[in-house]
């Protein structure tokens, strides 16, 4: 709740907390609320005019209101202070208004000033996909495998086409291809894959191998545990979730996981 005696700071922290459909929520049952907060941001702005905080936050509450053409201003006002943060918003917002050729116009822009940049290229192949276009998705991806082999960019960007189509199989083959690629991120999504087939055996040896990459890597952690919770191996996932705990003491996912075994236990 907002209180009228909160801070400007305090207003930020609470709703930079809310999710986007909760700040949608709000933009419609507190209108006044909701032009008070965007007139103290504004304030705040003019005082702090390189805060990218609060141009998100702005941003944010008019996406919430669907003030698409407004919450892409504001974002290219982050794009000037933090061009790939703005980038972002700015390519995501054009997907929510379902315009993915802008989007797709925007990240060419910034291709041919970096045409290194190879997550601006996984990016095509994302835009593709969203637009239908499933083979210049496909084939996109395979000119970063060929630019790039021995980056995990190009064939995690092919494996999520296929997997996003549930062609499980093929991503299981593109990722065994990059097993000259040392990056813990293959491994990950490669045991997640096994893990949607429950072939259970082969996605803990993928999270071990992740691990075994990046030492204490959370998200490899956390997935074992998952496993080991689907296999009832309760008391091995709850050793797991712990070990994530005291890497990360507030990953949401392992406190959530974690909380449902106690419960568990105590019925």
């Amino acid at each position: 709740k907002l209180n009228d005696k909160d801070t400007l700071l305090d207003w930020v922290k609470k709703l930079g907390a809310l999710s986007d459909k909760e700040l949608e929520k709000m933009a419609e049952s507190s209108k006044e609320k909701i032009e008070d907060v965007q007139k103290r941001i504004d304030e705040a702005i003019k005082k702090n005019p390189t805060d990218v905080m609060l141009y998100d936050l702005k941003g944010k509450i008019l996406l919430s209101q669907k003030k698409f053409d407004d919450a892409i201003k504001i974002f290219e006002e982050i794009e000037k202070i933090k061009p790939d943060t703005g980038l972002i918003y700015i390519v995501n917002t054009y997907i929510a208004m379902k315009k993915p050729e802008k989007a797709m116009d925007k990240v060419r822009k910034e291709l041919k000033k970096n045409p290194e940049r190879l997550e601006l290229m996984a990016e095509v192949s994302r835009l593709y996909k969203i637009m239908g276009k499933k083979q210049d998705a496909i084939e996109n991806a395979n000119d970063i495998i060929r630019k790039k082999p021995d980056s995990a960019v190009g064939y995690i960007t092919l494996a999520t086409v296929y997997q996003e189509d549930k062609e499980r199989d093929k991503a299981i083959e593109v990722l065994k291809k990059a097993a000259h690629v040392k990056d813990a991120n293959i491994s990950l999504m490669l045991g997640n894959i096994y893990f949607s087939k429950k072939d259970y055996a082969s996605a803990l040896e993928q999270f071990r191998k992740s691990e075994e990459i990046s030492s204490g890597y959370v998200p490899a952690i956390f997935q074992r545990g998952s496993v080991l919770h689907a296999m009832g191996k309760k008391n091995e996932a709850i050793s797991e979730y712990s070990r994530v705990l005291r890497l990360s003491q507030n990953y949401v996912p392992a406190l959530n996981n974690l909380a449902y075994l106690y419960a568990e236990e105590n019925r």
